[in-house]
């Protein structure tokens, strides 16, 4: 995934907490740093691979009390190389302006995703980033803050079967901007000093619209065949073994286990397997095949009852069994939306 990061931080404040931010001996005062020279000491803790291609490093001055932007006016732009000496002095000067140093870099990032794919074809996928401070001494003093009037987070549209909610707040230039940004202290261990972390969350929706079909519709179409009409049992049993096999077939296509589509599916195929049984046990009892013309009306008002019957069977718990898989996974998913826009992780087992 592409993603852009930014960050600005008061120079002379920041290395006074962060001593290791600069490389060599700071006490030379004609010593000319570059800006390339001093990087944020950050990390994605959970990125199984980080790429940068690109990276841009300058330093701006800012009035005091305010905050520079990364992309306000060049004017506000100086020199990209200063000596200590004039860092400091330039610093807090008669105008009380500060110098940021502002860095922004243009990664490749490989992370894990949040999924219950229980809930599938139902549930919300959520893309969480976790930046960090990198344990370097002295970072336990700084505060990761989000800049929310000058910050562009851009996710993709889509992952895999996975899209964006349309109209999302903050969709910007065909991007999708993360549902809620949270700031958390970690503590580490029995130490009372706190690492922050900045949590950067999208959620995307799973595309139910073909899975529904396939798995619900389809399935239940094809059940219902069985029960329209009455056939010869030499048809029936013909029948019913096409649709017992396709229904098993379609049950090696789902991927995970445990999904509500598998359980849709399998409710399908276990009424079906029952109604195949119920019909020829009805025409073997009764022998109905070889009944005479006048004697088979009996039977045959029999089983156009259970057919009946077995129909309203098969709707019923259908039509329930969706409604109940749509209520349950909505239920679900709203929980893991207020947990992830309240900051609480951990219902992610995220830290």
């Amino acid at each position: 995934m592409l993603f852009e990061l930014d960050f600005k931080y008061p120079v002379v404040e920041t290395m006074a907490c962060v001593p290791g931010l600069v490389e060599g001996v700071l006490d030379d005062q004609s010593r000319v740093l570059d800006a390339r020279d001093m990087k944020f000491p950050f990390i994605i803790t959970n990125a199984l691979a980080l790429q940068i291609n690109k990276e841009t490093h300058f330093f701006r001055r800012c009035p005091a009390k305010k905050q520079p932007s990364m992309y306000g006016d060049t004017d506000e732009v100086i020199s990209s190389a200063l000596t200590l000496a004039d860092l400091r002095r330039s610093n807090g000067g008669g105008d009380g302006s500060v110098i940021w140093k502002c860095e922004k870099y243009v990664c490749v990032v490989s992370a894990n995703c949040w999924l219950n794919d229980s809930d599938l074809p139902f549930s919300t996928l959520y893309l969480l980033l976790k930046i960090a401070t990198n344990g370097m001494p002295g970072t336990e003093k700084l505060h990761l803050m989000n800049d929310t009037g000058d910050s562009v987070w851009r996710f993709p549209r889509e992952l895999g079967d996975f899209k964006a909610p349309s109209g999302i707040e903050g969709e910007v230039h065909s991007a999708v901007k993360t549902a809620k940004v949270e700031v958390s202290e970690v503590k580490l261990g029995e130490h009372s000093t706190g690492y922050p972390r900045l949590y950067l969350s999208a959620n995307y929706l799973y595309d139910w619209r073909m899975p529904v079909f396939k798995y619900y519709i389809v399935p239940l179409m094809l059940t219902i065949t069985c029960l329209v009409k009455q056939y010869d049992t030499d048809t029936f049993v013909g029948l019913a073994s096409t649709l017992i096999l396709s229904d098993i077939a379609l049950l090696f296509t789902i991927t995970g286990n445990g999904s509500r589509m598998e359980k849709a599916l399998t409710l399908n195929l276990v009424q079906l397997v029952a109604y195949t049984f119920i019909h020829l046990g009805i025409v073997g009892m009764d022998g109905l095949d070889s009944q005479a013309e006048g004697e088979g009306e009996d039977e045959d008002g029999l089983l156009f009852g259970v057919r009946l019957t077995w129909m309203f069977i098969v709707l019923s718990s259908s039509g329930f069994t969706l409604y109940n898989d749509v209520m349950v996974s909505r239920r679900n998913g709203d929980v893991i939306r207020q947990a992830v826009e309240q900051g609480n992780f951990e219902i992610l087992n995220v830290i």
